[in-house]
């Protein structure tokens, strides 16, 4: 009897993990370091450059210390938190995770911390890749002074990665699902797919760009003619990059781009005609996260949006 698919079915199959950290040498990471502080920081790739968005809750600015820096750094309130966008040109930052994150094609970034002047930086991946992930590691250590390989070897599991983030980072968790349209179900890449799988999103590389990692039911004829490489064939894992994923994500994600949300968990689960999509976020931008989920939810009736699920994680 074959059993049914479920989120952690993406977390068994990235079976690897490793933790990196390392000095920061940007002003914030100094800052953080003086004041002992960690900011969580979200990734936003460009096609040439890329740019770590820091989150600071607003309380933190009743510090005249860290009001006076918020204000030098020209920090940009939404809510209660204050953004502050850096692009950066860092050698670790861009070298290894712009360049690991496109040629190394399970890789999962799941969090960077800034955690007292040292960024710490925490990714799954495929097995089938390890030597691959071991010789870019390797070659990092050699170079960047500094530089800590704090864990390597099999993943825990996600719930036991998030618990790290969540003794730094209050976190919480949402679920929803849709129906999907006829219209939109007789697409190629869905077809191709099936009617049972799971994902995640793994990066954006603008508001509707996303590259995502996909587990199907069953082998996926002829994926690279669907523009998909394949991971595993013993495991139907395939990595896909698309400008259009349906209608309704599509906007989700512009909106979630636009007001910086950051998710460390962004599985979906497809089956038959509904879409089934978790997240979870640093508590903070929960206020960001409801408007554009609220947003999203008003332009697409149609689909039957259904907020299933929101929580503390615990």
């Amino acid at each position: 009897m074959i059993q049914n698919m479920d989120y952690t079915d993406i977390d068994k199959s990235l079976d690897m993990r490793f933790v990196i950290s390392y000095p920061g040498s940007p002003a914030i990471a100094q800052f953080s370091k003086r004041n002992k502080l960690s900011f969580q920081s979200g990734l936003h790739l460009g096609d040439q450059t890329l740019e770590l968005a820091y989150f600071i809750p607003a309380s933190l600015k009743e510090n005249r210390d860290i009001s006076i820096f918020l204000s030098q750094s020209e920090a940009q309130r939404q809510g209660n938190i204050y953004f502050i966008n850096s692009s950066t040109q860092d050698p670790f930052m861009y070298s290894a995770i712009k360049t690991q994150l496109k040629n190394t094609k399970s890789l999962m970034l799941d969090n960077i911390l800034l955690r007292e002047g040292r960024y710490c930086i925490s990714c799954r991946f495929h097995h089938s890749e390890t030597e691959k992930v071991s010789k870019a590691i390797l070659g990092y250590a050699a170079t960047i002074e500094g530089l800590e390989l704090e864990y390597f070897g099999e993943n825990p599991g996600i719930r036991k990665i998030l618990e790290e983030i969540s003794r730094t980072v209050k976190l919480k968790s949402f679920e929803w699902s849709v129906r999907i349209p006829e219209e939109e179900m007789g697409s190629e890449i869905l077809v191709a797919l099936g009617n049972e799988w799971v994902g995640a999103n793994r990066f954006m590389t603008s508001d509707t760009h996303v590259n995502r990692l996909v587990k199907t039911r069953f082998p996926v004829k002829n994926p690279e003619k669907l523009l998909m490489t394949t991971i595993s064939e013993p495991d139907n894992i395939y990595e896909m990059e698309t400008d259009r994923s349906f209608t309704f994500l599509d906007f989700y994600f512009r909106r979630a781009y636009e007001l910086r949300i950051l998710r460390l968990v962004r599985d979906l689960h497809f089956k038959n005609e509904y879409l089934y999509t978790k997240v979870t976020i640093p508590e903070i931008l929960s206020e960001n996260f409801m408007e554009a989920i609220t947003e999203t939810f008003e332009h697409y009736p149609d689909w039957e949006p259904v907020l299933t699920h929101a929580s503390n994680f615990q």
